[in-house]
């Protein structure tokens, strides 16, 4: 289940715990290409504590972890002024 692959890998790679009850899903994106492959795309949203002493990433997987209002992450997306991304970032905001 993809649900119980992103629990698996924020812990792995943020070092937090989140259930999969609290994913709320957002987006599924499906690519085909020629060569017979693909990509199977699945995005969730969910509320997490941030730890009091910072997170702790797998350097190795995560270049680096920013924290960021909704606004400021918001307004960074938006950059790139597609219309339909943003109206779905303010859908899965509202449903958190």
């Amino acid at each position: 289940m993809p649900e119980e692959a992103a629990v698996r890998e924020v812990k792995e790679e943020l070092g937090i715990n989140i259930a999969v009850k609290d994913l709320v899903p957002a987006w599924n994106f499906i690519a085909e290409w020629n060569s017979g492959t693909g990509l199977l795309f699945s995005v969730f949203g969910c509320r997490a504590e941030v730890p009091t002493k910072g997170f702790n990433f797998d350097k190795r997987e995560v270049n680096d972890v920013k924290i960021a209002s909704f606004d400021q992450f918001y307004k960074c997306m938006m950059d790139h002024n597609d219309v339909a991304f943003g109206e779905g970032l303010k859908k899965l905001e509202a449903k958190l």
